[in-house]
C-alpha cells in the first residue's frame, strides 16, 4: 500500500500543512546479531512497516530510500526528525536466540525528544515471513493508535481561537472519544462547524459532523432528529464528493449509513476504505460494528472475527472500548450472553459515560440472569442520559437490527431486568 497517499492525495481535501500534524519516519530496524540473516529480517520488518503505516488515514510517512540513510542506534533523532521533515521517529531492535525472535520498537516525539511508548513482541521463528507480517501489523496497529491520541490530546490542550480545521477536528475527537457526555457531543459539534467554515473545502471536517450529528440521533440527544439525519447524509455527501477515496472520509460515511438504518450502503462504504488503507484499523471497526448489529449469522461472525484481531493487534488503540462494546453486541447477536458479559464490563470501565455501552452490558446482564447487576447499569446509563426512554430505545435498535430477532438479542435482557416492557 506504499504510496496511497500520493495516489489520491489529489482529490482527498488535504492541504500539505495539515499533513504535517502527523508525520512518521522509520529507521531501519537493527539487528543485534551478527547473522546476516537476522539483519535481513530486520530490514524485511523495517519495509513492512513502511508499507503499512503509509496506509493509516491523516499520517505522512517518509520516503524509505530517505530514512533508511539512518542507523537509530547512532542517529541524533531530532536532526533526522528536522531533515526528513517529520515529527514521529519508529525505530526498532532484533534479537534472535535459537528459534524464537526478539523485536522491541520505540516510537519519539522528535520536538520534546521524549519516548511515547516502547513495547516489545516475542515470536517462535517458525515461518518467517509470517513473522515478520504480524509483528509488523502490531507495531503499525500501536503506533496508529498512539498517534491518534497523542493528536488529539495536543489540539484539547490548545484554545479553540488558535486552531485551525485540521486542530479542531483533533479536538472534536479528543471530546468524543476521551470525554463522552451528552454536552461533549454538542461540544464537538461545535468544533466540527467551526472548522467546516474555516476551511469549505476540508473533507474530513464535512465527515466528522456527519458522523457527530448522527451520533446525537443514535445516543438520543438530538432536540430534532429528522433535521440533524438530513443534515448528517448532507455533510457526508459533500465529503464524498470532495475526498471520495480517502479513508478517513469513507470510514465516518459508512458509519452513519450504519447508523441511520442503511446497512448494505455502510458495508460497500467501509469495504471501499479498508481497501484502500488495510491498517485503517477504525474503518475495520466500524465494519465489524455493522456486522454484528444488523448482519446474517455469517456476517456477524465476521464482525466477531474481526473484533478479536483489533483487539489482539492493538490493545492500547484508543477505540478498544469501542470496539469491546462491539464485541459485547456480537456475541448478543449470536445468543452467547453469558460470554457478552466480560468485554461489556471492561467496556464501560474504559468509557464509563458511554451510555449506550452500558445499556449493552445491562443487557448482557440481564440475559445471563444477574437481574440486580442489570438493573444497577440501566440506573447508571439513565443517570448520565435521563432522556432516554425505553420506546426511543427500542426504536433505535428496530433502526440498525431490522428484524424482530435480531432486535429482541439486543433488548431481551432489558426486558428481564424490567426496564423495557414485556412482549405483547
Amino acid at each position: 500500500m506504499a504510496g496511497w497517499r500520493q495516489r489520491y492525495a489529489s482529490s482527498s481535501g488535504l492541504r500539505p500543512g495539515r499533513e504535517e500534524r502527523a508525520s512518521l519516519s522509520v529507521l531501519p530496524f537493527i539487528s543485534l546479531s551478527a547473522d546476516k540473516d537476522d539483519a535481513y529480517l530486520a530490514a524485511g520488518i523495517t519495509a513492512e512497516l513502511t508499507s503499512a503505516l503509509s496506509g493509516i488515514p491523516d499520517l505522512r510517512v517518509a520516503s524509505p530510500l530517505a530514512s533508511f540513510r539512518y542507523q537509530a542506534e547512532s542517529a541524533d533523532l531530532k536532526a533526522v526528525a528536522k531533515t526528513l521533515n517529520t515529527r514521529y521517529i519508529l525505530t526498532g531492535t532484533l534479537r534472535h536466540a535459537g528459534q524464537r525472535i526478539r523485536v522491541t520498537a520505540t516510537l519519539t516525539d522528535a520536538v520534546p525528544g521524549s519516548q511515547i511508548w516502547t513495547k516489545q513482541y516475542e515470536r517462535d521463528l517458525e515461518d518467517i515471513f509470517a513473522v515478520q507480517e504480524e509483528i509488523a501489523a502490531e507495531i503499525v496497529g500501536a503506533t496508529g493508535g498512539e498517534i491518534i491520541r497523542i493528536g488529539a490530546e495536543l489540539a484539547s490542550r490548545s484554545a479553540t481561537e488558535s486552531l485551525d480545521a485540521w486542530g479542531l477536528v483533533r479536538k472534536a475527537y479528543h471530546f468524543w472519544n476521551h470525554a463522552f457526555t451528552p454536552e461533549g457531543v454538542h461540544e464537538s459539534l461545535n468544533l466540527l462547524r467551526r472548522a467546516v467554515e474555516l476551511d469549505p473545502g476540508y473533507a474530513a471536517a464535512h465527515s466528522f459532523l456527519s458522523i457527530y450529528v448522527a451520533q446525537r440521533v443514535v445516543n438520543f440527544i438530538s432536540p430534532t432528529p429528522e433535521a440533524d439525519i438530513a443534515e448528517s447524509f448532507a455533510a457526508g455527501a459533500k465529503a464524498l464528493e470532495l475526498a471520495p477515496r480517502d479513508p478517513e472520509v469513507l470510514q465516518n460515511v459508512g458509519l452513519i449509513h450504519f447508523n441511520l438504518g442503511r446497512y448494505e450502503d455502510s458495508v460497500a462504504i467501509l469495504t471501499r476504505a479498508v481497501k484502500v488503507a488495510p491498517f485503517n484499523l477504525v474503518a475495520w471497526g466500524y465494519l465489524a460494528c455493522a456486522h454484528s448489529w444488523s448482519g446474517g449469522k455469517s456476517e456477524v461472525e465476521e464482525g466477531l472475527r474481526i473484533l478479536d484481531r483489533l483487539l489482539k493487534t492493538a490493545p492500547d488503540h484508543p477505540s478498544v472500548p469501542y470496539w469491546l462494546y462491539f464485541r459485547t453486541s456480537a456475541l448478543l447477536s449470536l445468543g452467547r450472553a453469558q460470554e457478552a458479559v466480560d468485554p461489556g464490563r471492561h467496556a464501560v470501565e474504559l468509557q464509563p459515560y458511554y451510555y449506550l455501552a452500558r445499556f449493552e452490558y445491562a443487557n448482557a446482564l440481564g440475559q445471563a440472569g444477574r437481574l440486580d447487576d442489570a438493573r444497577k447499569e440501566i440506573a447508571t446509563a439513565l443517570a448520565i442520559n435521563p432522556t432516554i426512554t425505553p420506546a426511543g430505545y427500542i426504536e433505535g435498535a428496530t433502526r440498525v437490527c431490522y428484524t424482530a430477532p435480531r432486535i429482541e438479542a439486543h433488548v431481551a435482557g432489558l426486558r428481564a431486568a424490567g426496564w423495557l416492557p414485556p412482549v405483547d
